[in-house]
């Protein structure tokens, strides 16, 4: 992916369009790469397969190399572009606008909600899968999630 995403830049630069414009880049999802018992993507909701990339870039408009530490969300894109373009957020909206971030007006984690239904549906008798990573990004200690497993039962099994 990286030599196509080069590709497009050298085009944009070459076309003079690249100052004009602005480049988002996101994955859809991290990949287990053996941590935790995961070889991939999609069965448990841990951190290693739920963090992402995520690169806005707008030339002189954003600060160049800023790398934001603190847990945000892939639905905080659209309101992003939306405030950097200077148009009123729907009211009825998810997410927020990830400038204050950009321009280090605010470093907290935001919470996230996460679900899978691979289990569910790969494994027979199993169950689908949630995941609420709240917030609290304190330095000194590990990020937590609490994972929730969901059933079609009364009782939920947590």
């Amino acid at each position: 992916m990286d030599f196509y995403v080069g590709k497009i830049i050298a085009k944009l630069k070459e076309k003079n369009l690249l100052d004009n414009i602005l480049v988002v880049l996101a994955g859809d999802h991290g990949e287990g790469l053996g941590e935790k018992g995961e070889e991939g993507h999609g069965v448990f909701l841990y951190e290693e397969s739920m963090r992402v990339p995520l690169i806005f870039f707008a030339g002189d408009r954003l600060p160049a190399k800023r790398i934001i530490k603190a847990r945000v969300r892939l639905i905080d894109i659209m309101p992003t572009i939306l405030d950097m373009l200077r148009i009123p957020l729907p009211e009825k909206i998810q997410g927020q606008s990830l400038l204050p971030y950009i321009e280090k007006r605010s470093s907290k984690d935001l919470p996230n909600y996460m679900e899978t239904y691979f289990p569910a549906k790969i494994m027979v008798g199993q169950n689908s899968l949630a995941s609420w990573m709240a917030p609290g990004n304190i330095s000194r200690l590990p990020r937590k999630s609490f994972i929730i497993w969901l059933t079609t039962r009364k009782k939920s099994i947590i």
